[in-house]
């Protein structure tokens, strides 16, 4: 029994040297950032706040320091810049995704509407063709008409019946062309 409290103090020990390692250890390296800033921090402030106790080399940093504070300003800025010109980027590619898009379906209704309006083209093409063969034809069929019209007149005239008596006659051997134009 006494070999399981034996253990169980050393185990027990061993918890509590673990813990106070790890104290110390903490409390080291707190002491070695507090010296290590105290160092960087104590010439910054001397060049900076430049007293007539600090010395040449501190006095010298003042330069770095203004020089330094001028780069972080100007680095916040163009980062800032940056940002921006990124954020415009996107959406001017989301823009010009939307763009080309649009663009597709409008070529897409041009392709569509010139097909048609070919289609078109070549049905009035074909139409007005039609149209003026049977514009052809009429005007042969008035001149073939206007013949024979003028060979009645004239048979009528010549055969030496009264049609100056008959009106029917009369009228046929006087209508000149009247009623008909030859387009």
């Amino acid at each position: 029994m006494q070999d399981a409290d034996d253990d169980l103090s050393i185990e027990e020990q061993l918890r509590i040297a673990e813990a106070e390692l790890l104290g110390s250890k903490a409390n080291s390296v707190m002491k070695g950032k507090i010296v290590e800033t105290t160092l960087a921090t104590q010439p910054v402030l001397r060049a900076v706040h430049l007293s007539s106790r600090s010395t040449p080399k501190e006095r010298a940093l003042s330069p770095l320091i203004l020089r330094r504070d001028v780069l972080s300003v100007t680095h916040a800025n163009l980062s800032h810049v940056l940002g921006a010109s990124l954020e415009t980027l996107s959406k001017l590619q989301a823009s010009n995704k939307n763009a080309q898009v649009l663009n597709r379906q409008l070529t897409a209704r041009l392709l569509t509407l010139t097909e048609k309006k070919k289609k078109a083209r070549q049905a009035v093409a074909r139409d007005d063709q039609g149209y003026r063969a049977a514009e052809e034809a009429l005007r042969e069929a008035k001149i073939k008409w206007e013949v024979m019209r003028n060979t009645l007149q004239a048979i009528i005239v010549g055969s030496g019946v009264d049609w100056v008596g008959d009106k029917k006659l009369r009228d046929t051997v006087l209508s000149c062309g009247e009623e008909l134009e030859l387009t």
